[in-house]
């Protein structure tokens, strides 16, 4: 797959020895090849410090996935809500975010002290306390209260920027590196050498001091769709597109879909003939090898040009950009479901084994931890409620009436929420404890007792709360 013959030694920026043993895609977002035969040792550093600014743009959608990183484990994502309140979001689950800095700072040493904090973070307190030369001792444990978040969560996802631009370049140029190592090292990809060698993230001894604008190497782009092989297999991937065409050194790039870039990298010798490599970078595969699928052909893929009124307000104001955005967080969230079904069919099974009363009371326990979701509905008829009918107008006031804030809840819910809480919990814990003996809870079915039913039972409850 990869130009072998007398490959090159030396480094694609410097002309030094290589051997540092680079990843080709970073392992923060889930790469995991690596070759020793791009990058000197300090220019693999340099050049590396680029990619900070994809992982941050990329966290949230890799904290859904929870994509494992080829070092380290898998992150969180920590995000402010609308009232400042901190949340952390990681696969299926949204929770509260404590400021452990400020908690730390909030005590008098040596006096006991009563601590609100969900047990999870507990060992990550103790451990910054321990990084600020504190000890934490665990007097006595209550019970963790329930509190639920009522209203929509928003999520901001920053994508693009100059920074970003030199990043993805920078992956190109890597990939080119990787496939075609004397094609990189053509003195027609000078140019775009000197650009990443510029720009505020670089911190390398080399670096050129005024910042050579990205833009003149690279610009947004619309998503690829053809041929058959440029798609990606799950579509919760990365394409990257390395081509020659006509003596020019071209690539595309799809993070996730979220971002599209076609780059011009400069020129290969004048002899190159076309030719065209598509990968695919499969983020949530963690053995090396099965991380990539790679196709390759003998002609160009791609011409490097961009409609340039995809570049201007009419894209915009076409909605498309949106639709795109839309169509990911779409299948990042359908995968999450289907993991989370997954888990709950086996969580399901062990309490559904045992005798009764325990499997009424362990069946009660199963709904319960999915209280969340129920709130979620009840917020989400609030926000966007069909007012078209009677009966949707009345969901939507009896939804409106639920949300209002309650300063005297220790649970975050107001007495109208809580009774339809209440009363949606009974129901689907009712229909639960009479499936039969050896029932498996079909991923499916549990998406729509939790989904569509819930959302049924919810508005019709929603609906008697106005005639309280």
């Amino acid at each position: 797959m990869v130009e072998v013959a007398n490959r090159p030694k030396n480094c694609i920026i410097c002309d030094g020895p290589t051997g540092s043993r680079e990843h080709v895609f970073p392992s923060a977002l889930g790469g995991r090849r690596e070759d020793k035969k791009i990058y000197c040792k300090n220019h693999n550093e340099w050049m590396g410090s680029h990619v900070g600014v994809l992982q941050r743009q990329l966290e949230a959608i890799n904290a859904m996935l929870e994509v494992q990183p080829d070092r380290g484990t898998v992150k969180s994502h920590i995000f402010e809500a609308e009232k400042g309140e901190r949340y952390a979001i990681k696969g299926a689950n949204i929770a509260p975010a404590p400021d452990l800095d400020a908690i730390l700072d909030s005590y008098t040493l040596n006096e006991p002290q009563q601590l609100r904090i969900a047990p999870s973070d507990l060992p990550r307190l103790k451990e910054r306390a321990k990084q600020r030369g504190l000890k934490l001792d665990v007097l006595d444990k209550a019970t963790p209260a329930v509190e639920f978040r009522v209203g929509p969560y928003t999520i901001p996802l920053m994508q693009g920027g100059d920074d970003a631009m030199r990043a993805v370049a920078y992956l190109a140029l890597t990939f080119v590196a990787h496939f075609w190592p004397h094609v990189a090292r053509a003195p027609g990809l000078a140019a775009i050498k000197d650009m990443l060698r510029s720009g505020s993230l670089y911190a390398g001894a080399d670096s050129i001091g005024v910042p050579l604008p990205a833009s003149e190497f690279m610009a947004w782009s619309p998503a690829i769709d053809e041929p058959p092989e440029v798609i990606h297999p799950t579509g919760l991937g990365h394409t990257i597109i390395i081509c020659v065409r006509a003596g020019q050194v071209l690539a595309y790039l799809s993070l996730l879909d979220l971002q599209c870039w076609m780059i011009r990298l400069g020129d290969a010798a004048p002899d190159t003939a076309d030719r065209t490599v598509v990968v695919h970078v499969d983020p949530l595969k963690t053995r090396y090898g099965d991380d990539w699928t790679i196709n390759k052909f003998d002609h160009a893929l791609i011409d490097g040009c961009v409609d340039q009124d995809y570049l201007g307000k009419a894209v915009l104001e076409s909605g498309q950009m949106q639709q795109q955005i839309t169509a990911v967080i779409g299948r990042v969230i359908d995968r999450r479901d289907r993991l989370e079904a997954e888990s709950a069919k086996h969580e399901f099974d062990a309490a559904h084994r045992l005798l009764s009363p325990e499997r009424e009371a362990a069946i009660g326990d199963f709904v319960a931890l999915r209280r969340q979701r129920l709130v979620n509905h009840i917020s989400m008829f609030a926000q966007h409620g069909n007012e078209a009918t009677q009966m949707g107008a009345l969901v939507r006031l009896g939804a409106i009436k639920a949300t209002q804030p309650d300063p005297t809840s220790t649970d975050g819910l107001n007495d109208a929420a809580r009774r339809v809480l209440n009363h949606v919990a009974a129901e689907i814990t009712n229909t639960l404890s009479k499936v039969p003996p050896g029932y498996v809870l079909d991923p499916e079915f549990y998406q729509l007792l939790f989904g569509d039913m819930a959302q049924a039972l919810i508005a019709g409850a929603l609906a008697e709360e106005l005639h309280r």
